[in-house]
């Protein structure tokens, strides 16, 4: 089984740009296209701006990096799907997620795959939210959990591998109750950030699925090395995978030179 699957994680704060103040973040600007440009000049705040910006100038790096061939991050033209997900025509694969100041990127050769990270945070009315979004199963699974994860962390571990299973197959969150997830204890120890070297394989995570023409067997669902508080997971629609972590530090090189060759 060759690696199918990349991924990258990151801090956007330790992003060259990262200072919405800074002339970087303009450099970042300039690697967009003019819809995203448009987009992020529509954004109510600078915070979320900035992060869109430095989130999708990081996606267009990394993929102009993967396509070789002197490739050029400003000249990769995304296509939309009807949900707004963008993808590139011929390939590759990608998804990506950011929640606060956290940055997850995906990239498969082919196939459907999707990706999240949350903020483990504490959860209002947690107990209501899991019985109307989660199966029984899951339900039974956070109220189980006795490896010494709090409630919160248990439901984020549901939330994620749920919520990268519906951007996969290209739903929203109406789909939740119609597939079940089976998080297995904690597969990677949190060493503070998302730097990682290392591969490793996954199989399964998907127990059931009520959606037509798809089959739990198909599918991978599984967690994602992560680090503080935060949790991210992975869903692609192979029966295994091998998933090799790129290191951070090599892809924040290539987004500094990129924003700084501008």
């Amino acid at each position: 089984m060759s690696p199918a699957i990349r991924v990258w994680g990151g801090r956007l704060g330790e992003c060259p740009a990262a200072d919405s103040t800074r002339p970087g973040l303009g450099r970042a600007l300039a690697l967009l296209s003019r819809d995203e440009r448009v987009r992020a000049r529509g954004m109510g705040s600078v915070a979320a701006r900035t992060r869109f910006v430095l989130a999708r100038a990081t996606l267009r790096v990394l993929l102009a990096r993967m396509a070789g061939g002197g490739t050029e991050p400003r000249d990769l033209s995304f296509r939309y799907d009807r949900r707004g997900k963008p993808y590139l025509p011929g390939g590759p694969s990608f998804n990506v997620s950011h929640s606060g100041d956290a940055l997850v990127v995906a990239v498969a050769e082919k196939g459907r795959l999707g990706v999240d990270v949350e903020h483990v945070r504490p959860v209002r009315r947690r107990t209501r939210v899991s019985a109307r979004r989660f199966t029984l199963a899951e339900q039974e699974w956070i109220a189980a959990t006795d490896d010494g994860v709090s409630a919160d962390e248990a439901f984020f571990r549901i939330w994620t591998r749920k919520e990268a299973f519906a951007k996969a197959f290209g739903r929203g969150l109406s789909a939740f109750r119609l597939f079940s997830v089976a998080p297995p204890p904690d597969e990677f120890a949190s060493n503070g950030d998302f730097a990682c070297t290392d591969r490793f394989g996954a199989r399964g995570g998907l127990t059931w699925v009520d959606i037509p023409g798809e089959t739990a067997g198909r599918w991978t669902v599984t967690g994602l090395p992560c680090g503080g508080d935060y949790l991210a997971a992975l869903a692609v629609d192979q029966p295994s995978a091998l998933v090799a972590m790129l290191p951070d530090d090599r892809a924040r090189s290539d987004l500094a030179s990129a924003l700084l060759d501008l």
